[in-house]
């Protein structure tokens, strides 16, 4: 189970933070050391990269967890933060030899 920072907000979603990348979730209930995602459909997430900010709906490939979810947005996020990615603009580990 990731330790996400949790916060249930003013309209009742929750928002997990964790290493940048921030979750909204409507709902989620712990299950076998997974958060499990209430409403998947309705879930985003976010982070922020050099002041911009981008996001992605959980509406078209659906994850149940918030770990599932967090761990796919931690993909796109080393995509976009460059001191993450090498001189060539791509990650090494996925570079052709």
């Amino acid at each position: 189970m990731y330790r996400f920072d949790k916060v249930q907000q003013k309209d009742g979603t929750w928002r997990f933070e964790l290493d940048g990348i921030n979750l909204i979730l409507e709902g989620y209930i712990v299950d076998k050391d997974k958060h499990l995602i209430q409403n998947p459909e309705k879930a985003i997430a976010y982070f922020n990269v050099a002041g911009h900010v981008y996001g992605v709906s959980n509406q078209f490939k659906t994850y149940g967890t918030a770990e599932d979810f967090y761990d796919v947005m931690m993909k796109q996020y080393s995509i976009f933060d460059n001191t993450k990615l090498d001189k060539k603009g791509t990650e090494p580990e996925l570079r052709a030899s």
